[in-house]
């Protein structure tokens, strides 16, 4: 997943962004946080295909993964992350066999088979999973899973373009959110809806 990454306006960038919206009230901050909200939207749909083409999952489930904090005009930070779960192998039709459990986990496109496994449904959460024990006491156990979307995104050694990315898309829209404003074209919401 992309680390936290941090972008500093010049004292000349801000002076003229200021300028440019003077007289417009609460309008720079708006701008900024909306310019954050579409730059988080941007990674968000690039981790997507990149975790896609990691994990062979579906785009829904992907998303499903990936979680976002908006910024707002009092609080000009956004977040992104992706759990560090995998997903379930009782997605993928996991099948009790006499020896285990057997699954078609994708990425591999093959039969994979998990000795001593089974599969069991927890009374608390009632998330079912397959799992195995650890030691020969009833209890602890561990699920088998998935590859998770941050690793296959940590894996895939793209987190350096997707920040480079994001940081780019925030600068361009820095200046397009600020047009828009001008040509009264913006209602200075703050991109909160955008990000779906």
């Amino acid at each position: 997943m992309p680390e936290p990454f941090e972008i500093r306006l010049d004292e000349e960038q801000m002076r003229e962004l200021d300028s440019r919206l003077r007289g417009i009230p609460n309008a720079l901050p708006k701008v900024i946080a909306r310019s954050i909200n579409r730059a988080i939207g941007h990674m968000r749909t690039l981790i997507v295909r990149r975790a896609r083409a990691e994990t062979k999952m579906p785009s829904k489930a992907v998303r499903s993964k990936i979680w976002f904090k908006r910024a707002t005009r009092v609080r000009l930070q956004g977040r992104l992350g992706a759990s560090k779960r995998g997903f379930a192998l009782t997605m993928f039709g996991a099948k009790q066999t006499p020896t285990g459990v057997s699954a078609v986990i994708p990425g591999i496109d093959r039969l994979q088979d998990i000795p001593h496994g089974f599969i069991a449904t927890m009374p608390k959460t009632g998330h079912t999973g397959v799992f195995t024990r650890i030691g020969r006491e009833r209890k602890p156990i561990r699920e088998h899973t998935t590859m998770s979307i941050s690793y296959a995104i940590l894996a895939s050694g793209a987190t350096p373009a997707i920040v480079a990315s994001g940081r780019n898309h925030f600068l361009k829209r820095l200046i397009a959110e600020t047009d828009l404003i001008l040509e009264g074209k913006n209602d200075l919401d703050t991109g909160t809806r955008r990000i779906t």
